[in-house]
């Protein structure tokens, strides 16, 4: 579940001439629609498999399980650069 997960408040998600970024005082990356809807679903009562089929049904030529391994990476990555914790 996504809710397990908790946004650290220093990253923002803003889009920037046509590009979206998660940043900080310090730092900005650049993230994907995957990435976007990840990010807003952080916290949220929904499946990692549940967001996979919402996004499948944006890119039909898409596998859902690719989409998933796509959702994991992103949250290991989140987890990673501390911009998500896991709840206690």
């Amino acid at each position: 579940m996504l809710n397990k997960y908790r946004k650290n408040p220093q990253y923002k998600l803003r889009k920037f001439g046509g590009n979206s970024y998660l940043f900080n005082s310090d730092s900005a990356f650049e993230v994907n629609e995957v990435g976007v809807s990840v990010w807003k679903n952080i916290g949220k009562q929904k499946t990692i498999d549940e967001l996979a089929k919402e996004l499948q049904k944006l890119y039909n030529n898409a596998e859902q399980s690719s989409i998933s391994i796509d959702i994991d990476d992103f949250i290991r990555t989140l987890l990673a650069e501390n911009m998500i914790t896991i709840r206690r």
